[in-house]
């Protein structure tokens, strides 16, 4: 092995094996100790997001391999700071997807509007399993919340079936923007209280 690897900035001293074969012993390992890589750099430089990418390496000409962990709590934390990144650009999405549908420019629309359902779909994923693995209780209040947003997203899904883009745009305008609001307060909460019991 030419190559050398670090986990979290110490030296990895393994079996003798190819990259692939030591990385799913890492991964077992990870995986006991309840622990998530958050970053693979190869080289000081290159840094590998998609994990999936890292069984496609050609070790010959690599030096270093630094795999930078997180326990789930702290994945955690970081997702939420990453929803509410995503708070901000859906709220830019929300506005731009009103004012071409304003301007009947339906195809472009639906372009930005298939991007941030998307997001959405990941938001609402995330935030349950975020739920899950901090064992945070949600209040009636927010559980209430989430009920009423879940019923604007099936009108939105509803217009967007009937291709009732007034509809479409009206639901944006009036109902999802307005629960971005209150989406950024559930998330700042539970941030908050991720950031006391790491």
């Amino acid at each position: 092995m030419a190559f050398r690897i670090f986990i979290d900035g110490k030296e990895y001293i393994g079996r003798e094996a190819a990259f692939q074969d030591i990385f799913e012993d890492i991964l077992k390992k990870f995986g006991d100790d309840k622990k998530v890589i958050r970053k693979i750099i190869v080289d000081k430089k290159n840094e590998i997001t998609d994990f999936t990418k890292v069984y496609e390496l050609n070790t010959e000409k690599i030096e270093i391999i630094d795999i930078i962990t997180g326990t789930y709590r702290e994945l955690c934390v970081v997702t939420i700071e990453e929803m509410l990144s995503y708070i901000v650009k859906l709220e830019k999405g929300y506005d731009s997807i009103v004012e071409l549908v304003e301007n009947e420019k339906i195809s472009e629309a639906m372009t930005i509007l298939n991007s941030a359902i998307e997001g959405i779909e990941w938001m609402n994923t995330a935030f349950g399993k975020i739920l899950n693995i901090m064992s945070f209780e949600l209040t009636e209040k927010e559980e209430e919340f989430l009920k009423v947003y879940s019923e604007h997203l099936t009108e939105l899904v509803t217009g967007l079936e009937s291709q009732d883009y007034v509809t479409v745009k009206d639901v944006i305008l009036y109902d999802l923007k307005e629960d971005l609001g209150r989406w950024r307060e559930i998330l700042e909460k539970y941030l908050g209280e991720g950031q006391k019991i790491q």
